[in-house]
C-alpha cells in the first residue's frame, strides 16, 4: 500500500508541477512582446503590400468592365423604383440614391 501511495503522491506532484508550468506559459503568452510584434510586422509588410496592390488592381479591372457598370446601373434603377413603390417621392428617392452611391461590401 505504501508503494501505491508514493506513486499517487508522485503523480499528484508531477500534475501540480505541470499545471504550474502550463499556467506560467499561458501568462507569458498573454503578455505582449512588442519586439516580436514589431519584427513580425516588418516581415509581413512587403507581403501585405503586394497583396493589397494585387487586390486593388483586380478591383480597378472589375470596375472598368462595361458589364460591371451596367450591373450597377440596373441595381440603382431598381433601387430607385423600389423606393418610389414604397412611398418615397421621386425627389426623396433620387436624394437617397445620390447619397448611397455605388454599393460596396463595407
Amino acid at each position: 500500500m505504501k508503494r501505491r501511495s508514493v506513486g499517487m503522491l508522485a503523480g499528484v506532484v508531477l500534475a501540480v508541477m505541470a499545471t504550474g508550468s502550463v499556467a506560467r506559459a499561458a501568462e507569458e503568452a498573454a503578455e505582449p512582446n512588442h519586439e516580436d510584434f514589431e519584427r513580425q510586422m516588418q516581415q509581413a509588410g512587403p507581403a501585405m503590400s503586394s497583396m493589397m496592390s494585387s487586390m486593388m488592381g483586380g478591383m480597378v479591372e472589375f470596375l472598368a468592365r462595361p458589364e460591371t457598370a451596367e450591373g450597377y446601373a440596373a441595381f440603382m434603377k431598381n433601387y430607385y423604383d423600389a423606393l418610389i413603390k414604397k412611398g418615397f417621392t421621386e425627389e426623396q428617392a433620387l436624394r437617397i440614391i445620390a447619397e448611397t452611391g455605388i454599393p460596396s461590401l463595407q
